[in-house]
């Protein structure tokens, strides 16, 4: 006898959630093949094993040896916050504790000394000993730090250390690596020398840092601050577009230069639009989206480009939509 619509919906819904509940378990048990708890944290990538290739192994054996030479502190906070989200949608605890175990392995990596401050961009392991430090590794410990404490409630996740919280951390990248124009440079070496690179990225990185502070002191920090470093951050690479656009530089055709680091500068200057409300603001980041997308080529030489290009297609879309249909009524 056939099912009732309604009984076959039904059906297909629970099919759904379980296809659903079966590729979360899987992407979680990949994903904890590079935690390493030796201290707590997540590695770059694997090298192949002696056994790599021996198809005769017993099904289920490790094929790859965990590489424990190198861990980056921005690798295990953008994690940290991939963790966090997912907490928000799953309430599994186990995920939390992962997202918890990330920062704490982060603010292991201060770099001491009166002169110093911030965050390695690589854990100082054995044999590694690195005193760099990244704008990536350091104001989305300030996202992470936040979001922590608003999910627990433990006030160490605002203040970890005497003399060490996350308007320090704030501090120090406004000391260290803020420059003249008000935007933020990459990084730092361990002779505390600036280096000359400003990426779209880490812009975005700093400005979500700051929508965060808002939570938490939004008298200190209010949200115009991010709005003013974003459009900061527009007129900077909106100059070095037209100065290349005039070169006709066929090397570096767009002056935002990186649609992987374009997809997370305005993924963030999104979110900071509809958290502002401010419909002028709102327009200017979504017109300034739409001009990236449509100099995308179909086809990039990378594939940190090409996902990238995806990713910004995949933000502009809804406001493609509205301007199609703001013309169609025109």
């Amino acid at each position: 006898m056939d099912l009732q619509p309604s009984t076959r919906r039904s059906k297909h819904r629970a099919a759904f959630a379980r296809r659903a509940a079966r590729r979360y378990h899987n992407t979680l048990n990949g994903l904890e093949e590079y935690y390493y708890n030796g201290p707590a944290g997540y590695e770059a990538g694997y090298t192949a094993g002696l056994n790599a290739f021996n198809f005769d192994e017993l099904p289920g054996a490790r094929w790859f040896n965990v590489d424990k030479t190198q861990r980056f502190v921005d690798d295990n906070l953008w994690l940290g916050l991939a963790l966090a989200a997912a907490y928000k949608q799953f309430k599994d605890p186990f995920l939390l504790l992962r997202a918890e175990q990330t920062f704490k392995m982060a603010m292991a990596e201060w770099v001491p000394g009166e002169d110093m401050g911030g965050l390695r961009w690589m854990q100082d392991l054995p044999g590694v000993p690195v005193e760099g430090r990244a704008l990536v590794s350091n104001a989305p410990a300030i996202t992470l730090g936040i979001q922590l404490y608003l999910l627990t409630g433990k006030p160490e996740y605002l203040n970890w250390r005497p003399g060490a919280g996350v308007e320090d951390l704030f501090a120090w990248i406004q000391l260290r690596l803020r420059n003249e124009a008000g935007l933020y440079a990459d990084n730092i070496n361990e002779h505390n020398d600036v280096g000359p690179e400003i990426w779209t990225y880490g812009q975005g990185t700093v400005i979500e840092a700051l929508q965060h502070l808002n939570m938490a002191n939004p008298q200190k920090y209010p949200l115009a601050m991010a709005v003013d470093l974003t459009k900061k951050a527009f007129v900077f690479f909106d100059t070095l577009d037209k100065n290349l656009l005039q070169r006709q530089n066929p090397h570096l055709p767009d002056g935002y230069m990186d649609n992987a680091f374009n997809g997370i500068f305005f993924e963030k200057v999104l979110a900071l639009a509809e958290a502002t409300h401010d419909p002028d603001f709102t327009e200017l980041v979504k017109s300034k989206l739409h001009e990236r997308v449509r100099r995308l080529e179909p086809m990039y030489t990378s594939l940190q480009d090409q996902a990238g290009a995806l990713h910004l297609a995949a933000l502009d879309y809804p406001y493609a939509v509205e301007l199609a249909k703001r013309s169609a009524h025109a």
